[in-house]
């Protein structure tokens, strides 16, 4: 991994291109680009390849709300890195465990994260649907894109 990770300060509406690499609603994206702690990967350059979204829900709890690395750097630990400056933030403040969520149809980031120390906790079905600003038609490795499985790691 030839990137380093820092908090990011500028408006997160900069980053609103890679956080669209993760999210396919515009609608659900505008009720949360703003809210949190943004971590960057950049490289040697400064290009910014990937970013992780943070939120306190509660004194005990940090959610990870969004999170992408752009195609070419996936697969190097820039995610994991990641997350796991999240882990550490998350834990420094006296944070009792990270939750997160992603579609259940993403086999590569169920594995991931189970990867990564997570858990599942409980599956919410039709997340993605055209309530939530999803177009209909949304497949991942050709599996349909309906219900989302949420993650927890105790701290």
């Amino acid at each position: 991994m030839d990137v380093t990770i820092e908090e990011y300060t500028g408006p997160h509406r900069d980053l609103a291109w890679s956080f669209r690499l993760a999210e396919d609603s515009e609608k659900s994206l505008d009720s949360y680009i703003d809210l949190g702690r943004v971590w960057v990967a950049r490289t040697r350059d400064g290009d910014v390849v990937g970013h992780l979204q943070a939120v306190r829900r509660t004194n005990q709890v940090w959610e990870v709300v969004n999170t992408a690395i752009v195609e070419n750097h996936r697969g190097q630990g820039v995610g994991r890195a990641l997350l796991e400056r999240a882990v550490e933030e998350a834990r420094a403040a006296g944070t009792a465990k990270v939750i997160l969520a992603t579609a259940t149809a993403d086999v590569g980031n169920l594995r991931f994260y189970q990867r990564c120390g997570f858990r599942m906790t409980h599956v919410v079905p039709d997340a993605f649907g055209a309530a939530q600003g999803y177009p209909p038609g949304i497949e991942v490795d050709g599996i349909p894109m309906l219900d989302q499985v949420w993650f927890e790691r105790v701290l």
